[in-house]
């Protein structure tokens, strides 16, 4: 018989959540095994939140794009397209009543984040190797 794999078992790696609180301490993420033959990289995460009683009341996955985009297709987010849905998500709180500087300043923080992106990805580009697996030159 097929011994069905826990949670923890298919995400062996708990991820830190930072500045944990009474709220941020509901939920636990955790990424699957990394993965050498895709430059190390963590591709899926896990995430779970528990009532009050410790039950998981909801959970998702997050899946990254694995493999060169031109080879494999479609096949999970990509960083910088995170990196825009948290910026708008955050944004939309700047336009109502919990504007505050310090979402303000994580705005900046997730901004400067894209920016680095960009830049990694136009230094690619003009190497040709975007879309591959390839270091730099």
């Amino acid at each position: 018989m097929i011994r069905e794999l826990t949670y923890d078992e298919i995400h062996p790696q708990e991820v830190r959540i930072a500045f944990e609180n009474s709220i941020s301490a509901q939920y636990e993420v955790r990424a699957r095994p990394n993965d050498p033959a895709a430059g190390n990289g963590v591709h899926s995460y896990g995430i779970v939140a528990r009532d009050t009683e410790g039950k998981i009341d909801w959970a998702t996955e997050v899946h990254f794009q694995k493999g060169p985009l031109p080879q494999v297709g479609h096949n999970g987010i990509l960083s910088n397209v995170l990196l825009g849905i948290l910026i708008h998500h955050l944004q939309a709180f700047q336009e109502g009543e919990y504007k505050s500087r310090e979402t303000a300043c994580a705005i900046t923080a997730l901004q400067e984040a894209e920016a680095w992106l960009a830049r990694r990805a136009d230094k690619r580009q003009a190497q040709g190797i975007l879309g591959q697996h390839a270091k730099e030159k």
